[in-house]
């Protein structure tokens, strides 16, 4: 008996554009819970300052991916940051330095159901290229964890009560 294979076509990885919008949110509301998704202002910022930085992994002409980077200067990773300081609240308007060596990586966002299925290491590969064809130093990933409190809570640990190096 032949066994009927449903071969799974290739992910492409392209710039995203103002086109994209309306994808981009429905892709958040199923990647991320309430409070922590990128809204449209966030977006529409994203796309307007570095859309080149916004690469979107589809198949079969549908969404399944998207990762959200902008350039910035090496020296500012030697200060004190935090995620929300460092691409401007998510919106990296008044973080993205197009003179910057380094491409940081501010948001991934995946169907989950295109967890597994070379959606993301596609769109990482896409990435380092970019980065290598701008000549940068390196690439760091930020990121955020919605719901890190509730599960240490759950735990028994605060993280104000933990030391650095427990962080």
């Amino acid at each position: 008996m032949a066994r009927n294979k449903e071969k799974k076509s290739r992910i492409t990885v392209r710039n995203a554009n103002m086109d994209d919008l309306e994808a981009l949110l429905k892709l958040e509301e199923i990647a991320w819970e309430e409070g922590s998704r990128a809204d449209r202002e966030t977006y529409i910022s994203r796309l307007e300052t570095f859309p080149e930085g916004i690469f979107i992994g589809e198949r079969n002409g549908e969404i399944e991916g998207v990762a959200v980077t902008q350039i910035i200067s090496s020296e500012k990773l030697e200060e004190e940051f935090t995620w929300e300081s460092i691409t401007d609240g998510g919106k990296i308007s008044g973080t993205h330095d197009p003179n910057g060596d380094v491409v940081y990586g501010v948001n991934l966002s995946v169907k989950p159901d295109g967890i597994g299925n070379k959606v993301i290491s596609t769109i990482m590969e896409s990435i380092a290229m970019m980065a290598i064809e701008r000549n940068l130093k390196w690439g760091v990933l930020g990121g955020r964890l919605p719901g890190l409190r509730r599960y240490l809570k759950k735990k028994g640990y605060k993280i104000e009560d933990m030391t650095e190096e427990e962080k």
